[in-house]
């Protein structure tokens, strides 16, 4: 839309990626496995902004880790703002919540054409088709410490991929961006059909209809 085009313009003149966020990331990581990861991609070259609302003291932290190109890399938005705006300027949205019952920041991230990069936990895999329409984790691991691995509750359970809920969110990060700088006409694609879903609670065969059919036949399929 006309927002992100304007964004966009301002930024990619520089090839600068623009990654949205809307909670402070430090608090939802209890390791700083993502941070590290967040580093090496800047090692590697790829200039990103990640802009971020909600997170007052997130530059600070990454500072006093000794993350400075981090730390300023990051355009905080103190106080409420509507995360569709946010989702306009950037090409891609963070979502590594630990639980989502359903969710909305993946839904108007999606609509924006920002593809979410989340964990396969609730609603998000419910709403996110994995490489379709966004990125989600391969795994996900019950929580009792941070993002100490417990009972797998997505993914697998004959094998193990991942060492922590945060390893296995990098690896969707690294797919991610892998798909944005070597596979970017998919990327594009993957945005359209992104913007072209329809999450509409009264659509035909949405959550009305299944609900109704749930309460005749105990059953939504």
């Amino acid at each position: 839309d006309e927002d992100k085009t304007r964004l966009k313009e301002i930024f990619h003149k520089n090839q600068i990626r623009l990654i949205g966020s809307y909670h402070n990331f430090m608090q939802t990581e209890k390791e700083d496995t993502i941070v590290k990861r967040f580093q090496r991609f800047y090692d590697q070259g790829m200039d990103m902004i990640k802009m971020a609302y909600h997170a007052q003291n997130e530059k600070d932290v990454y500072k006093k880790q000794g993350y400075k190109n981090i730390a300023n890399r990051i355009i905080l938005i103190n106080g409420f703002v509507r995360t569709d705006l946010v989702a306009s300027a950037a090409d891609l949205f963070l979502v590594p919540s630990k639980f989502e019952p359903c969710g909305l920041t993946q839904l108007e991230a999606m609509a924006k054409g920002a593809l979410p990069i989340a964990t396969s936990t609730g609603g998000l895999v419910n709403t996110i088709n994995d490489d379709v329409d966004g990125f989600r984790t391969k795994e996900f691991y019950d929580i009792e410490d941070g993002w100490r691995c417990t009972n797998k509750l997505y993914g697998d359970k004959n094998y193990k991929l991942f060492n922590s809920n945060g390893e296995a969110y990098c690896e969707a990060m690294e797919r991610a961006l892998n798909v944005y700088y070597n596979e970017h006409s998919k990327f594009e694609e993957m945005q359209k059909t992104a913007m072209k879903n329809d999450f509409s609670w009264d659509k035909q065969d949405g959550a009305l209809d299944k609900y109704i059919k749930l309460l005749k036949t105990g059953k939504t399929n």
